[in-house]
């Protein structure tokens, strides 16, 4: 049964991505958890997550024994015309982070997506239900996924959906600001989902860190 309790990370961490959604909601609960460990924390425009060189000098001198990577290229339309930059973003820098962790002995936590399934079935995926991606975006992330098993390092791999909260773009804000302009509203009927807050998947992932969870893990609110 899910308990709101926040959890405490007594070990080194560092965020990727710490200026988006769910990496602000994850950095303002570990600096409140992490105590005396060290918190090391990157938003976009201070590390390139596809600056390799950059990137595995910065792992090697924070040396985290928890990298939480919430960096990734998340517009899916976007995807589909800059296809390039979602692979650039979403796998092969994702395979760089996994093989500088598994030098360190690092856990690499990541973000996935409910996008690397083809949405086919009527029954929730579990962890091990066969992925198929239709989009960009979504082969993106599954890539990503298999790059990170393939370097052999320890990691925790999350997927969620519909990811929304009080920081950064996403679609309750942008139905919102739809309304209060009194113009036309169109949204598309054709998908089914999840709609999951940003503080309630932080919280979730830190459960996990602090039970020193492995493997692949599906979160969601309920509903």
């Amino acid at each position: 049964r899910w308990s709101r309790r926040r959890a405490r990370v007594k070990t080194p961490v560092m965020v990727l991505g710490a200026g988006g959604m769910l990496g602000t909601e994850l950095t303002s609960r570990l600096r409140a958890s992490v105590e005396e460990a060290g918190l090391a924390t990157f938003e976009k425009h201070e590390l390139d997550i596809t600056d390799r060189e950059n990137i595995e000098k910065t792992i090697s001198g924070v040396r985290p024994q928890i990298l939480l990577n919430c960096a990734a290229f998340t517009d899916v339309d976007g995807c589909e015309t800059q296809a390039d930059h979602a692979m650039a973003v979403n796998a092969v820098a994702v395979g760089e982070l996994a093989k500088a962790c598994k030098a360190i002995e690092a856990t690499l936590v990541h973000l996935s997506t409910d996008f690397i399934f083809d949405g086919r079935t009527q029954r929730p995926y579990r962890p091990d239900s066969l992925a198929n991606p239709l989009s960009v975006y979504g082969r993106s992330k599954w890539d990503g996924e298999k790059a990170i098993r393939a370097s052999g390092c320890r990691h925790l791999i999350v997927r969620t959906s519909w990811l929304f909260g009080a920081f950064g773009r996403n679609f309750v804000e942008a139905i919102i600001k739809r309304a209060e302009s009194r113009k036309p509203l169109s949204v598309v009927t054709d998908q089914t989902g999840r709609p999951t807050h940003a503080g309630d998947l932080a919280d979730a992932i830190l459960r996990l860190v602090e039970r020193d969870a492995s493997g692949t893990f599906h979160f969601a609110n309920a509903g």
